[in-house]
């Protein structure tokens, strides 16, 4: 899942996608039984985006000195290409174990 672009200011969307389906995640319906009171499956970007945001955070952890753009670079060159346009895929899907390995 990714937001797409181009944006007002001409700025390329997106830079990569993340898997964001089916993903469990806090309910906040309440009620049920067990399991199912406090978690439920959920889909979109809401829910690739903490995929995205949880890379950079474990990247950061073991390489703390990167910077913003070298950060940015990592995640293009560990994307996996999906052989799709820009505009859909951008540099590729988020690959968490390339990324992690430097």
């Amino acid at each position: 899942y990714s937001g797409r672009g181009p944006t007002k200011n001409c700025i390329k969307k997106p830079d990569v996608v993340a898997l964001g389906s089916r993903i469990v995640s806090c309910s906040g319906k309440g009620g049920g039984m067990g399991f199912r009171q406090y978690y439920e499956e959920k889909s979109g970007t809401s829910m690739a985006a903490p995929m995205v945001a949880g890379g950079i955070s474990l990247l950061l952890e073991s390489e703390p000195k990167l910077t913003n753009k070298e950060v940015k670079m990592r995640i293009r060159d560990s994307a996996i290409d999906l052989g799709k346009s820009h505009s859909e895929q951008g540099w590729g899907r988020l690959n968490m174990r390339t990324l992690l390995k430097g």
